[in-house]
């Protein structure tokens, strides 16, 4: 992981779950994280089973330029990445195993910055892996105004922190170029761009 962001909130996460999959939700206490709750957030599944967003950090939302209550995870991605992103928040949930990604996002301007990502499968009361915390910090630097708000994202790299090549995840999921996963998930991404998913699958 390169940015503290995001080591922080896995090493927070991976304390409090003990000898989970990951912690109950009521396990968060956002007073333990605040000097990175501008850039948390958390994942859950509406009523057709897509990831949404239900709670964002207000840094995130500034990165955006909009309020990200409510829209789906897949609308921050580019129509090419899309399923893909919404694939691995699922995976994440189904496989109790944590991600992390790398991504670049793009402005109305084009100008590229780099950006992590990590997202961290929480449970409900009743045992259930239906949430994720997750977290978005910038590698390079962002400029800070709504008319350089980020545009869309996309996926450069991605695997489970700590998985194997033989894991769940890794076989689930795509990932770029640098190993088993990555080939995965980036022969998924490879493939839903040239079935022309771009917009909406809803068999994923």
């Amino acid at each position: 992981m390169h940015t503290k962001t995001c080591l922080d909130i896995h090493t927070y996460w991976d304390r409090i779950r003990g000898a989970e999959a990951g912690p109950l939700r009521s396990d968060i206490q956002p007073g333990d994280v605040r000097h990175i709750l501008p850039e948390l957030f958390i994942l859950e599944l509406d009523e057709a089973g897509n990831p949404v967003f239900r709670l964002a950090g207000t840094r995130i939302c500034t990165f955006f330029g909009r309020e990200l209550r409510s829209w789906e995870f897949s609308s921050l991605w580019a129509p090419g990445d899309a399923a893909a992103a919404k694939r691995i928040a699922r995976t994440a949930m189904q496989d109790r195993k944590p991600i992390l990604l790398s991504v670049s996002g793009v402005n109305r301007y084009q100008d590229e910055v780099m950006l992590e990502m990590v997202l961290l499968p929480i449970r409900s009361a009743d045992q259930r892996f239906d949430r994720l915390l997750g977290a978005l910090s910038p590698v390079t630097p962002l400029r800070w105004s709504l008319d350089y708000a980020l545009q869309e994202l996309k996926i450069e790299r991605c695997g489970a922190i700590g998985g194997g090549a033989d894991s769940p995840v890794s076989r689930a999921l795509p990932a770029s170029r640098y190993g088993a996963i990555e080939r995965q998930v980036h022969d998924l991404i490879r493939g839903i761009r040239r079935l022309g998913l771009r917009h909406h699958d809803p068999s994923l």
